[in-house]
């Protein structure tokens, strides 16, 4: 009832805080108790909530998962649990929820200022449209001079602007609603599977697949689990059912006289060198550790692909308005070039 007054950036320091606790010698509980001092009444109860679920034998990813953290981070902490190394995997986890929200505050203010040319642009449309116009068509009427294409076309605009502005608004949240509807019944396979077929997500989708399976993978590999201890690891998570599937696969791979990097090279969801690093790994007798190097690899390049496309989103978005911008500017000088030339 209270998480929507916990925010994520919140909640990753939260996490962040008490994994470094624990690297100090800190208890668990104490750790997590620590975190609650000087915390507002309603976070307070939610951290109280949660010790209490500890205290009755609840894991911690489960406890995170009864509060509403993202499954991904409670995943994190499942096998940060299973591989012994909870203060790490908080951290980790804590890190990775805190670089999204960065994320995602860079482009809202890389958005912002767009939206509000395009929310003034609107606006002029709409006073232009309903005061200029009309007067610019009473004066071609008294002139018997035919107003121009672009300008017609804007004025039977204007005056259905509110149907179609209606119309268009209806239709995008009615569709929004039925992808959403539709893509929830998909199975986890189905769902990464369209996701690899959208452009602008593709690249996106597998750097994220290959750094999460690496990193978790490789951390379990570390701890001296053998590569079938840490397949059936994964596959008894609940929280990431996408990769509880591609663990019981690859078991069954395996059991079939398939080699790891093979299992790996036959799915789409994974970037292609992927199999390479995997059998370097195998070669070297160093698979844990580097598939664990290799997710850090993966996660920098995620982070470069992500200011790649921020840095462009706002460009493209500034010549659309300008575009824009141009036609009304044209739609309203065309008129005063039609009236001097019929002088």
């Amino acid at each position: 009832m209270f998480t929507h007054k916990w925010s994520k950036k919140d909640r990753a320091h939260f996490l962040i805080n008490t994994g470094k606790c624990l690297s100090q010698g800190y208890p668990l509980h104490l750790a997590i108790k620590l975190q609650g001092y000087h915390q507002k009444k309603t976070v307070m109860r939610l951290i109280d909530k949660m010790l209490g679920l500890l205290q009755k034998g609840c894991p911690l990813h489960l406890a995170l998962n009864d509060l509403s953290f993202p499954n991904d981070v409670c995943s994190f902490i499942y096998y940060a649990e299973k591989s012994g190394q909870l203060a790490n995997g908080l951290c980790e986890s804590g890190e990775m929820l805190s670089k999204r929200e960065e994320h995602k505050e860079t482009m809202q203010k890389l958005l912002r200022y767009p939206l509000f040319l395009l929310w003034m642009f609107m606006m002029m449309m709409f006073l232009i449209s309903q005061y200029l116009f009309p007067s610019f068509q009473r004066l071609y009427q008294s002139m018997d001079i035919e107003l121009p294409l672009f300008s017609k076309l804007l004025l039977l605009v204007s005056d259905h602007l509110l149907i179609i502005g209606g119309f268009i608004l209806m239709s995008a949240c009615s569709a929004v609603a039925l992808i959403l509807f539709l893509y929830h019944r998909l199975s986890p396979d189905k769902k990464i599977f369209i996701l690899l077929h959208i452009p602008i997500l593709r690249i996106y989708t597998r750097l994220y697949l290959t750094h999460y399976f690496s990193f978790h993978f490789g951390s379990l590999l570390k701890t001296g689990m053998s590569i079938n201890e840490a397949l059936k690891t994964l596959a008894e998570q609940q929280l990431m059912t996408f990769f509880q599937h591609e663990a019981i696969k690859m078991q069954s791979d395996l059991k079939r006289g398939e080699r790891l990097e093979q299992a790996i090279q036959s799915r789409p969801f994974y970037v292609k060198e992927f199999s390479h690093v995997i059998y370097n790994g195998q070669l070297n007798g160093m698979l844990g550790a580097a598939l664990f190097d290799y997710s850090g690899l993966i996660l920098r390049k995620m982070e470069e692909q992500t200011k790649t496309w921020l840095a462009v989103i706002q460009p493209m978005t500034l010549v659309f308005i300008g575009l824009l911008v141009s036609l009304l500017f044209l739609s309203i000088m065309l008129p005063v070039f039609n009236v001097m030339n019929g002088l």
